[in-house]
């Protein structure tokens, strides 16, 4: 009786385990932000030495230190830190955009069928993009970078 009762209960503790996993994940994937494919890169670019110099890990921190001076900065006096951070309501008020961003907006909700949710991300990136440049509005350019960077439908 008792390991009969013991079976049962592990039987259920491991469909209780596996079902919140499944929750998780899900809750998971929604939460990326930004999506990248890197290519692989060939064998002999690894081994040959280049002459084109990139960026230091200095200047890299310098930038994102500049950024998040300027949202510090956009942000004084109220809770919100950074851009993540930002509601719906937030967004329209601290990232204006152009008609012509607008039209791409509509375009790439339709195209990349973007829920709200998703649109507003974008929108998000795309002003840390432009914070980055330190450019005070979004362009076109920081959109379809940002755009860009949302996981393609089939890897969800």
């Amino acid at each position: 009786m008792i390991s009969t009762y013991h079976c049962v209960c592990w039987k259920l503790i491991n469909w209780l385990v596996i079902k919140k996993k499944l929750k998780v994940q899900k809750v998971f994937r929604s939460e990326f932000r930004i999506h990248v494919d890197v290519p692989s890169v060939e064998t002999q670019k690894l081994v040959e030495t280049s002459k084109v110099k990139s960026e230091s890990s200095e200047k890299v921190q310098e930038r994102v230190q500049k950024a998040r001076d300027i949202q510090t900065e956009r942000f004084r006096g109220i809770k919100i830190k950074a851009n993540s951070e930002m509601s719906t309501k937030d967004v329209k008020n601290y990232c204006p955009m152009s008609d012509n961003c607008r039209t791409i907006m509509i375009s790439a909700t339709s195209s990349m069928n973007l829920s709200a949710r998703s649109y507003f991300k974008v929108i998000k990136i795309a002003r840390t993009i432009s914070d980055l440049a330190c450019v005070n509005e979004i362009t076109t350019s920081h959109l379809a970078e940002a755009l860009q960077y949302r996981p393609k439908d089939s890897e969800l």
